[in-house]
């Protein structure tokens, strides 16, 4: 209870354009301002590299990963 989790998706037809930078750090701030200590984002695929990059400019740090835990169409491992 001091852990705020967080999930976004950016249609395909916005992607590049910085929004997923902006909710990003509006939600960083709204976490901060609800009196939250910390943020997960606990489903980031490792072959979502554009997802991966945001979070780690947003200084984000990969606690762990879990090898397939999901097949994704289109994707391969």
């Amino acid at each position: 209870s001091g852990i705020a989790n967080g999930g976004f998706i950016v249609s395909e037809n916005w992607r590049g354009k910085g929004i997923g930078k902006l909710m990003g750090r509006v939600f960083l701030r709204l976490a901060k301002d609800l009196g939250f200590y910390g943020v997960v984002f606990n489903l980031v695929f490792a072959t979502n590299k554009a997802s991966i990059a945001l979070w780690t400019h947003l200084k984000f740090v990969r606690a762990g990963t879990i090898p397939r835990c999901a097949r994704l169409k289109g994707v391969d491992d």
